[in-house]
This record gives structure tokens, sequence and C-alpha cells, in this order.
């Protein structure tokens, strides 16, 4: 009797044979087109991930070698000027041999603009590449020069020889 009761309540439903066939092969097409789309998605990124480390890692290199070679150069000069003190090929008094050794110098180093050459009694010689076909030869005049506290030049007090 409970169960007549509780049957006239609970009505069953039927479910249409079209719903119970269709609804199934739905899910499982959106759940393979979403696993689909998901892993697509993830490979995508992870190659373009790759890529991109692929690319940092080139240019990094490409820089690495450039600032070496950059770099070497001035130093590389630097020790050859050093040697020729040595050997005595540069005469530290002679002004003129100086400038024709620095002059010599910088056309054997295109990428290099300027190079300048200092004793320990405070000469200076500097050659400077202005453009393909101009060196300027740059000799300092010593000069002493009296300053303020607050480094605002007050007067050159005399020019050094």
């Amino acid at each position: 009797m409970l169960q007549k009761k509780l049957r006239s309540v609970i009505k069953p439903r039927k479910v249409p044979l079209r719903l119970v066939l269709v609804v199934p092969f739905v899910l499982q097409i959106v759940g393979a087109v979403g696993l689909t789309g998901f892993l697509a998605w993830r490979n995508g990124e992870q190659a373009v991930n790759d890529l991109a480390m692929q690319l940092r890692n080139q240019v990094s290199t490409q820089v690495k070698m450039y600032l070496s070679n950059y770099l070497e150069k001035p130093d590389l000069i630097n020790q050859f000027n050093a040697k020729a003190v040595q050997l005595g090929q540069i005469k530290l008094g002679d002004a003129a041999g100086l400038e024709r050794h620095l002059w010599n110098q910088i056309q054997l180093f295109p990428l290099i603009s300027y190079i300048q050459f200092g004793t320990e009694t405070g000469e200076f010689v500097g050659v400077e590449r202005q453009d393909k076909h101009r060196v300027d030869i740059t000799i300092p005049v010593k000069q002493l020069v009296r300053i303020s506290p607050h480094i605002i030049r007050i007067k050159m007090a005399r020019a050094l020889n």
C-alpha cells in the first residue's frame, strides 16, 4: 500500500530514447574536442616557450661574442704599446714618433675610434677617428686650473710646460 502511494506521488518519468542515445555521444564529442583543444594549446605554448628560449640563448651567445671581441681589442692595443715601450720601439720623449705610431695603430683597428697614450710625467697624445678618411691627433695642453670647493673654475693659474 505504501508503494502504491509512493508510485502515485512520484511518477516515473519517461526519458525519450532519442535523449538517451544522443546525450552520451554529445558528451563524448565535447570531451574529445575539449581535450584535443587543451592539448593543442599546451603543445603550442611549449613550442613557443622552446623557441623563445632558443632565441634568447642565440642572442646571448652573439652578445657575448661581440662584447668579447669588442673589449679584447683595447686590451690588445695596450699590450702592444707596453711591449713596444719595453723593446724601445716607442721613445717616450719623441712626440712625433709617438703620433706616427698611434696613427699607424688606429689604421690597423677600424672599429677603434680613439687611442690615447699617457706617460708617467702626465703627457698625453691621442688619435681619434672622425670618419673613414679622417683621423685627428690630440695633444692636450697642460693647464693648472684653480677651482672652488663647489668644483667651479675660478681661473686658469698658468699653462704648464
